[in-house]
């Protein structure tokens, strides 16, 4: 019997970006573990929430943070 090494697949993470004025309020984008957003792999309405949240960091959202997403 032939062994094959199948690489495991890097666990999904998400780039957080949490609201400094509205407790619970975030935005959610998947990326890599360096927190690489595959931007063109966005909807439209994602991609702009994408574009919005980064011009937004600082004023109404905090700088984002690298997670494990959540598993659905």
């Amino acid at each position: 019997m032939r062994t094959i090494d199948v690489p495991t697949p890097e666990p999904c993470f998400e780039l957080r970006f949490t609201s400094i004025a509205i407790n619970g309020h975030a935005y959610a984008f998947p990326c890599d573990s360096h927190g690489n957003v595959h931007v063109d792999a966005l909807g439209d309405c994602e991609r702009d929430s994408y574009l919005f949240a980064r011009a937004c960091v600082g004023f109404e959202l905090y700088f984002p943070v690298i997670r494990a997403a959540a598993i659905h």
